[in-house]
């Protein structure tokens, strides 16, 4: 798994001298099985100090966040997937989201102290930050596309381009939310997709 790990910290990561390089492998390295959660568990909600870096190696995983009163599904993490709590890891804060699990997962997790130090030693300072950063924003600013230009069918498209067995990790009502969609909406999008 930790080969996995370190696979996707170099995606991230594409460019970096030999002394970086080896901090990524420090990193990847220093990754610990945090445990098998069911459908429905719940890996953190808001108030908590949850200081890690995480990496799901199955399943499906949602973090909500509660927006003027509704519960909104910001973000499907799924399997190979690296994530945090943006307020806790990375801003040293409470965290403001809550992490669900969509379909039973296995992950992994590394303290953000482990991280500090690697990074410290390493050289890498804040460019593994600035890249977790970078690709939360592009992924936020892709879902804002998503949501303002596509209807139902055009986003369930680009979700399964994305992470094909969407359709089977999350249960119908869950992905009709992300979607934006109703369930009946949802539905005929799903036999429209079939058949096209």
């Amino acid at each position: 798994m930790r080969d996995l790990i370190k696979d996707r910290l170099f995606q991230l990561l594409p460019s970096l001298d030999s002394k970086q390089s080896n901090g990524i492998l420090a990193v990847s390295s220093q990754f610990e099985l945090d445990g098998s959660f069911a459908k429905g568990e719940i890996l953190w909600s808001p108030g908590e100090d949850v200081q890690n870096l995480y990496f799901n190696t199955s399943g499906a995983l949602a973090e909500f966040k509660v927006f003027q009163g509704s519960k909104i599904c910001h973000k499907i993490i799924p399997p190979y997937s690296l994530f945090w709590s943006d307020a806790s890891f990375l801003l040293n804060e409470k965290t403001d989201t809550s992490i669900e699990v969509l379909s039973g997962s296995q992950l992994y997790k590394i303290p953000g102290d482990s991280i500090r130090k690697i990074t410290e030693t390493f050289g890498l300072n804040f460019k593994l930050a600035n890249c977790l950063i970078s690709n939360n924003i592009a992924i936020y600013n892709e879902r804002i596309g998503e949501l303002n230009l596509l209807d139902p069918l055009g986003r369930l498209k680009k979700a399964m381009e994305k992470n094909p067995s969407i359709v089977f990790q999350l249960p119908r009502t869950e992905l009709a939310k992300y979607l934006k969609a109703s369930r009946s909406t949802l539905f005929r999008t799903l036999s429209s997709a079939h058949r096209g």
